[in-house]
Formats: C-alpha cells, structure tokens, sequence
C-alpha cells in the first residue's frame, strides 16, 4: 500500500514510517513545514511540501488531492492537528485514517467533550462555556469559588 503520513513534523512520523516501510508498504510524508523531521527518514518514499491550511485551504486541500492522485495513496495517516483540515475535505474521507469533523469536534472542544463526560456519568457539573466577556461577569462574584481554571476550548 502506498500510505501517506501528515504531520511531518511530529517525532512519531519518523517511527510510523519505519514501522510502514518495513512491512512492506510505501511511505510518503507531507507537512506545511520546510524541514520537518520526518522528512529525512530513510524510510520515506517521498516528502512533499504543502501550504499551511489555515491561510491557504483551497490550495492545501488541492494539492493534497493532487498528491492521492499522482502517487497512488492509500490511506491517509495524520500525526497532528492538521486532521480537523484533512477532515474537511470530502475526495479525501474514504482514505482518511481518523473520525468524521463532527466526531472531532465533539472529542476535542473541551466544552463539548466535558458535555459527553458528564452526560455518561463522568466529568464535572462545573463546566461553563464562555462565548463572550458578559458570560464571564459571574465568575467575578465574590460567592464563587475561585478554583476555577479558563481555557480555550481547543488547547492542550
């Protein structure tokens, strides 16, 4: 098979593409990065650059598509973040390694997974999503607890 690697910059590409290669299957790795460290494993078939896809999607999205063609790629396998725009792209679903957007989604904005937790019995009651700076006005209430902790809903 001819499996194509995302992410190229993520350590684990360099492993993923030993593992690959040596049962058999061809390796190729992309990354919108010039140097990304999977790019010089000796295992790779072929690296090729692509546009970073939160400036330029039409032309990550097409150049991907392009790549699938031209080389023959099986499946597609994302190390990193890159997988919420792989997502998007309809010609590339059925060879895509990883969840629809919506399941992504839901497993990864935090407010929505805490949703899930706590409708499945786990997590905490204490979840507040906060839009916009009105919504943030209670926390400011000196009857609130102050062990509380404010993030992105997508962060690490």
């Amino acid at each position: 098979m001819n499996i194509l690697i995302t992410g190229a910059r993520a350590p684990i590409c360099a492993d993923m593409a030993r593992v690959l290669h040596g049962a058999g299957h061809q390796v190729f790795t992309a990354d919108c990065l010039r140097f990304p460290i999977g790019r010089f494993s000796p295992f790779v078939q072929r690296h090729v650059r692509l546009p970073a896809p939160a400036k330029q999607f039409r032309e990550f999205s097409r150049r991907l598509e392009a790549l699938v063609e031209h080389y023959g790629i099986d499946w597609i396998i994302p190390t990193s973040e890159e997988v919420f725009w792989l997502a998007r792209i309809p010609s590339l679903k059925e060879k895509l390694f990883a969840p629809d957007a919506a399941t992504l989604t839901l497993l990864h904005d935090k407010a929505r997974f805490a949703e899930l937790a706590t409708s499945l019995g786990y997590g905490a009651d204490d979840n507040i999503r906060l839009d916009t700076l009105a919504d943030a006005a209670p926390l400011l209430n000196p009857g609130i607890s102050e062990n509380y902790v404010l993030k992105p809903v997508y962060s690490r």
